[in-house]
């Protein structure tokens, strides 16, 4: 069976085996008819960081990270998770494993003191606000993205197949922090007043026009839930969850950019610190709108009321965050080799074919890309076997001609194996961290710096070095993507040294880089942020 129209994911028709033509009646979307996706997809040879994953050529992908470190990938609306080292579908995995007991201690007294209960949780929980206690002020919640579940008795769990079965569910705001709440879900087990409960972050947003609020959450990786709270209903009542499925399209789809964008925001304030991230924030409202992000993200969102500042969008939002990596806004030029300046293209060979010793780069022709990305691999070959990563790594060079007419090109290969010293030029001159060849300085920025191993860093001077990856699909978000170490992505080191060399931007006149790989979202935002803040200064940015 399959799909037979684009624009309506639950119409599914029998196929010939023979002519693959859609035949008899719809199918409807009934899990008791069939289950919805492949059941697994195939994977590459795993990279240190990254597992790699072959999907359809035209799937429909959402990346969600989730508190405990996890992943959830929704290919084509269906949640999808690693399980060793397989794609599987999130309903075929046993994740009663990955739940550990929640301490609890016994009070002596009073007598009638509540029981000890049992309950599971994804990661130790964060401190909560009060049950009970309604904080409409804006403000974080750095619990949102915990999970609780406690079973009716200790020795029998819920399996999620059957909470996923549930079309609607009665559930409590417990409490709650300006658009975020935690709801709780209680179900009935067996006749003796016993329940199974489940607690999970939601947030409560407005429509357009104020006539309802949303009630919107997760109970898990793919199981989302909404309540519809009329004008004057209030937050406290009973709420009435159904399934985000039956909601229109448009609406759903807005709903979950708002709560992962929402989650990305507290979970980047579980990892890192509030202060931290309010830092973050505000050098990211100065330069926003410049590097291209929205001057009014609240106009992106036609049904739903939300409070979302340009900086907020571009650090917490993925489809703002794409916008900046792929415009060339904040920079002179930000393009592909091919459509590069002609005088860049040419410097760039130059400046590869020197850091190998040979000639490395060949153009065939005026508009042909450069490949300066097969150097990856060239590099690796040069890399000891036991020093090798599983895969080759990226390289890039930042050229600065200062005012004074001074030329340097900074070099640095990603990650912290100091694989920058392998290159032919810098092998060639062992221990040194400055080659000089003709009248332009080669820097091996990796030789004596030690760059922290984090995703969010904010230098004294309040410059963005590194910023945490957005959410790309909540239904398969693991936290460990907020964790990943941008700080040493290649642009970020180049960034960092260059910013500490000369602190005064007056004193650069160019900056010419050049990446094998196309610049991540996080540092996109890095380099741009160094242009913005340079003034004057021409910077051009390119790639294979």
């Amino acid at each position: 069976m399959r799909n037979t129209s684009p624009s309506d994911l639950s119409r599914f028709h029998p196929v010939d085996p023979v002519t693959s033509l859609p035949y008899g009646r719809r199918l409807s979307n009934n899990h008791r008819n069939f289950m919805q996706g492949r059941s697994i997809f195939k994977t590459l040879p795993p990279t240190e960081s990254h597992t790699l994953v072959e999907l359809p050529e035209y799937a429909h992908i959402r990346e969600v990270l989730e508190v405990d470190g996890r992943t959830t990938l929704f290919v084509d609306d269906i949640p999808y998770r690693l399980d060793g080292n397989q794609l599987r579908r999130a309903d075929l995995i046993d994740d009663q494993a990955m739940f550990r007991s929640l301490p609890c201690r016994v009070r002596r007294s009073p007598p009638d003191a509540d029981k000890c209960t049992t309950s599971f949780v994804t990661r130790d929980p964060a401190p909560t606000p009060a049950v009970g206690s309604f904080d409409e002020n804006k403000g974080w919640a750095p619990w949102f993205g915990d999970s609780i579940y406690t079973p009716a008795t200790a020795d029998r769990a819920m399996k999620l197949k059957t909470l996923k079965n549930k079309s609607r569910l009665p559930a409590t705001v417990e409490f709650q922090k300006g658009i975020y709440g935690r709801i709780k879900v209680s179900i009935p087990y067996g006749t003796q007043n016993q329940f199974d409960t489940f607690e999970a972050g939601a947030i409560i947003i407005p429509a357009i026009d104020d006539s309802k609020h949303y009630v919107f959450t997760r109970l898990d990786a793919g199981t989302f839930y909404v309540a519809e709270l009329a004008q004057g209903q209030n937050i406290r009542d009973t709420l009435n969850l159904k399934k985000a499925s039956t909601l229109p399209e448009d609406l759903k789809a807005e709903l979950l950019t708002v709560y992962t964008g929402s989650l990305n925001a507290n979970n980047m304030a579980r990892i890192y610190g509030t202060e931290t991230v309010e830092r973050a924030l505000r050098t990211m409202e100065d330069i926003a709108i410049p590097i291209g992000g929205h001057a009014n993200p609240p106009d992106t969102l036609k049904l739903l009321k939300v409070d979302t500042s340009p900086g907020e969008a571009v650090l917490f939002d993925h489809s703002t965050r794409m916008i900046v990596t792929q415009l060339p806004k904040g920079a002179t030029s930000w393009s592909r080799s091919k459509v590069a300046p002609e005088a860049f293209r040419q410097r760039t060979v130059e400046i590869f074919d020197t850091l190998f010793l040979e000639p490395t780069i060949v153009l065939n022709n005026v508009d042909s890309a450069l490949r300066i990305d097969r150097t990856m691999k060239k590099l690796h070959n040069l890399i000891p076997r036991h020093q090798r990563s599983l895969n080759p790594r990226n390289i890039a060079y930042a050229e600065v001609v200062t005012a004074t007419g001074k030329r340097e090109v900074y070099v640095s290969v990603s990650g912290a194996q100091r694989a920058t010293e392998h290159l032919p030029l810098f092998r060639q001159n062992l221990g040194a961290d400055q080659v000089k060849v003709g009248e332009t300085t080669y820097f091996n920025v990796d030789m004596n710096e030690v760059f922290p191993s984090t995703s969010l860093f904010v230098s004294d001077q309040g410059k963005l070095l590194a910023v945490p990856a957005t959410i790309k699909d909540v239904e398969n978000y693991r936290p460990a993507l907020t964790l990943k170490p941008t700080s040493l992505d290649s642009e970020s080191k180049l960034i960092s040294v260059i910013s500490e060399k000369y602190p005064d931007p007056a004193s650069i006149e160019t900056v010419n880089v050049a990446t094998t790989m196309p610049p991540c979202e996080s540092c996109s935002v890095v380099i741009k942020q160094f242009g913005f803040d340079g003034g004057e200064i021409d910077l051009n940015v390119q790639w294979h």
